[in-house]
């Protein structure tokens, strides 16, 4: 990342005068305001732009990392009673085993153009590894109008800092400026489009679930968003968005709320929390005769155990033959280990578990996540025994130095921060479509590391520069 021009902006807005200042408070809190669980996260008043050998490096290592997951799923061995395929069904929830169990098959193209979230790191140190992957989302991806809010927010403040915001690199001068970053919005719109070409006009029934509060309040923005997106290439998206209740199959029909549509999107993921009748939406999103954006089967491959096989030497093999090129994963993840390979480390002498994370295989949401350096020697190793159970892997944390950024937070104001930053490529259509950042503050992780949410406090932002 280019540290320097994000300290000139940062310089920048600082010299702002007062009135400039409430000004653009007064613009920045136009802003819908991003709030889960009574917590409102901050926005980013600075792009966090990338030098040209940087974004060149995040999208290779984006592409290594999907043209992976595609070889994988798309190899004919890939199949019960295969070790890839063994290892990553048996790390699964019986919930997650049974999506998998009852999805219809997809192609190779369908599973490259899914819609992902990759979640990492970008070190920033003069001799750091490059980007480094944590885990795959790509059975549910959010906060695209959190990315989306993050850019508005970058744009209000652009106008204060011109001189500043429309230089490109000296030492690049065919580089974007340092306020560029594509639209998730419009990338979208496209995938959408791309679904049903030829149609000037669609219905996409948009399902989500109770109990999972980021998807109300990221897909009704984003919606619109994306149909604006749409609007502006001459096609109609209507989004529909309903719970499984709302849903209908009769005789071959499928509606939402009472109306056909064209592409469902899903958002669904166990169903666990109703107790009415949702057999119509099961059966529409096990069906294979539906056009399904976020597939169910991609459920196989978002298991963290999939960062362990890339580390196992036993699997080496068996991945090389299905077409992975394993030493450029390596490269790009962690080292990785499933249960059963941590329990052999020496955990007294060679490893450390301070800078160690326990996962669970088939969780989300900062779930399942617990830090060594949150547990005594002996939690470590009942941990790693199985207290918790099986389905877990462990990970090498990546070390992320803190940087100063400005921040605004709601009822807050403009002011200026140290924090870490994650790095999390999207991809859309099988193309890179924006990169969001997390930023936790330094300040409440002086004990270490913490799970990177807005609920524990996390601000949003944009990478720019990307390519």
């Amino acid at each position: 990342m280019d540290i320097a021009a994000l300290a000139r902006w940062t310089s920048a807005l600082q010299a702002l005068t007062p009135p400039q200042q409430r000004e653009l408070t007064q613009q920045l809190a136009s802003i819908p305001p991003i709030t889960i669980a009574g917590k409102q996260a901050s926005v980013l008043l600075a792009p966090l732009p990338l030098t040209p050998t940087a974004a060149a490096q995040l999208a290779q290592a984006v592409y290594t990392l999907q043209d992976a997951l595609v070889a994988i799923e798309s190899h004919p061995s890939f199949l019960p009673g295969q070790v890839a395929y063994d290892r990553l069904y048996q790390s699964l929830s019986a919930q997650g085993k049974y999506l998998v169990d009852h999805a219809p098959p997809v192609s190779p193209r369908t599973m490259r153009r899914r819609f992902r979230r990759i979640d990492g790191f970008l070190p920033l140190g003069p001799h750091s590894p490059g980007p480094q992957f944590i885990e795959v989302n790509q059975s549910a991806p959010l906060a695209i109008s959190f990315y989306e809010r993050a850019r508005q927010a970058l744009a209000m403040t652009a106008a204060y800092i011109p001189a500043i915001q429309a230089a490109p690199a000296p030492s690049a001068p065919n580089t974007p400026g340092v306020a560029d970053s594509p639209s998730l919005y419009a990338a979208l719109a496209s995938w959408f489009i791309d679904a049903a070409p030829g149609r000037s006009s669609l219905t996409v029934a948009v399902s989500m679930e109770r109990g999972y509060l980021a998807k109300f309040v990221d897909l009704p923005t984003a919606t619109a968003g994306i149909a604006q997106a749409a609007r502006e290439r001459g096609v109609e998206l209507r989004f529909v968005l309903a719970q499984p209740p709302e849903f209908g199959y009769q005789s071959g029909r499928m509606t939402v709320r009472g109306h056909s549509f064209d592409v469902l999107w899903r958002n669904t993921v166990y169903l666990a929390n109703y107790d009415v009748d949702i057999a119509d939406y099961q059966a529409i999103r096990y069906s294979p005769a539906v056009v399904q954006q976020n597939d169910l089967r991609a459920w196989l491959l978002r298991s963290k155990e999939l960062f362990a096989l890339a580390w196992d030497d036993t699997v080496q093999a068996a991945l090389a033959d299905m077409g992975v090129d394993v030493a450029a994963l390596r490269r790009i993840m962690p080292l990785t280990y499933s249960l059963a390979a941590a329990q052999q480390l020496d955990w007294q002498h060679a490893h450390r578990r301070q800078d160690y994370i326990a996962k669970r295989c088939d969780d989300g949401f900062g779930q399942g996540l617990v830090f060594g350096h949150q547990c005594t020697a002996s939690q470590w190793q009942a941990l790693l025994a199985g207290s918790r159970g099986q389905d877990w892997v462990v990970q090498q944390l990546v070390p992320v130095a803190p940087v100063e950024v400005p921040l605004y937070t709601p009822g807050h104001g403009i002011h200026t921060q140290a924090v870490t930053l994650d790095c999390n490529p999207y991809t859309v259509g099988g193309t890179l479509a924006g990169v969001l950042a997390r930023a936790m503050p330094a300040a409440q992780q002086t004990a270490g590391p913490q799970a990177m949410n807005i609920v524990a406090g996390a601000a949003i932002g944009a990478y720019t520069g990307v390519v």
